[in-house]
C-alpha cells in the first residue's frame, strides 16, 4: 500500500486532483533546458467561489506560493518529527524520507485531522497505472479517495477511504520509535 500511495503522489501511472483547504489543486512537473521544476495549480471559480468541480465551473491558476499544509506524512521517527514529503518534492519519491519536519510545525500550517479529497485517474499509456489503480482504487480505472491523517500525541493515524464504495481501503497508526536512551 504504501508504494502504491507514493506512485500516487508521483502520479506515475495516474493522475489526479485533489482537495485541501477550500480548493481543488494540482501539479504538473515542467522541463525547460533540461531544468525540472514543480509546478503547482489551484482551480478557480468564475464568481469567485470554491469549486466544486473545477474542470467543469472553474479555471486552474497557477499557485505562486506553496499551498497551506503543503505535506504528505511518511512517517514518524520520533514524537517530535516527522518524515514528510512537501509538495514541491512529488518527483523525488525514492527517498525514505524526503524531509523531516518537527511536528509542532506541521500542526501550525495545517489542520489536525489534516483531510483531503482525491480524484484519481488512469494514464492510460503507463504501465504502472494498473497496480497503482488495482490498489488504491480497486481496480476501477478511476476513483474518489479521501485520506485522514489525525496527530495524537505520540502516533498518527492515517487512513485511506474509498469514497465511492464508502469503506476504508487502508488505515495504519504511524507510532512514533521512542529511545528511552536519550
Amino acid at each position: 500500500m504504501e508504494n502504491s500511495f507514493r506512485s500516487l503522489l508521483g502520479m506515475n501511472g495516474v493522475k489526479y486532483i485533489y482537495k485541501r483547504s477550500f480548493h481543488w489543486r494540482t501539479w504538473r512537473q515542467i522541463e525547460n533546458k533540461g531544468n525540472r521544476t514543480i509546478v503547482c495549480y489551484r482551480c478557480n471559480s468564475v464568481v469567485n467561489a470554491t469549486c466544486k468541480n473545477c474542470p467543469s465551473s472553474g479555471y486552474w491558476v497557477i499557485e505562486e506560493k506553496p499551498p497551506p499544509c503543503p505535506y504528505e506524512i511518511m512517517s514518524m521517527p520520533n514524537d517530535r518529527e516527522l518524515c514528510a514529503i512537501h509538495i514541491n518534492e512529488y518527483n523525488n519519491l525514492h527517498s525514505a524520507c524526503p524531509s523531516l519536519i518537527n511536528i509542532n510545525e506541521l500542526l501550525i500550517t495545517c489542520n489536525n485531522p489534516i483531510e483531503t479529497e482525491w480524484k484519481v485517474t488512469s494514464k492510460y499509456d503507463d504501465l504502472q497505472s494498473e497496480h497503482t489503480l488495482k490498489v488504491i482504487c480497486g481496480g476501477q480505472e478511476s476513483c474518489k479517495i479521501l485520506t485522514l491523517y489525525t496527530v495524537l500525541p505520540h502516533s498518527i493515524v492515517f487512513r485511506i477511504i474509498n469514497i465511492c464504495e464508502l469503506c476504508i481501503v487502508f488505515s495504519l497508526d504511524m507510532l512514533a520509535v521512542i529511545d528511552d536512551r536519550i
